[in-house]
């Protein structure tokens, strides 16, 4: 997945990802995968449209594209306490919030 978004930055910043067929399959996905990555990137605030002229998706500003992705080991926890505690509330004792 990493991979396939770095691969669609490129492509959409070059101005070569041609149609959402050709797009969809120069990264290996269905188009209406490739829809909902555009979608979720617009989200996240990327300003994405399709270039007519270019025949290409396109960013409409310059952008710095920053992927990050953390793995935080929790302790070990006794699963039977967990059933009965609110989310929350267990993400505050594991991190030590009061």
């Amino acid at each position: 997945m990493i991979n396939i978004l770095k691969s669609m930055h490129n492509m959409i910043q070059l101005k070569v990802t041609g149609g959402p067929v050709a797009f969809a399959s120069k990264i290996g996905v269905s188009q209406s995968t490739l829809y909902n990555y555009i979608k979720e990137l617009k989200a996240l605030g990327a300003p994405i449209k399709y270039d007519k002229t270019h025949k290409s998706y396109c960013y409409t500003m310059p952008v710095h594209f920053v992927l990050e992705c953390q793995f935080i080991s929790i302790p070990a926890i006794d699963n039977s306490i967990m059933t009965n505690i609110p989310d929350q509330l267990l993400w505050d004792h594991i991190y030590g919030i009061e």
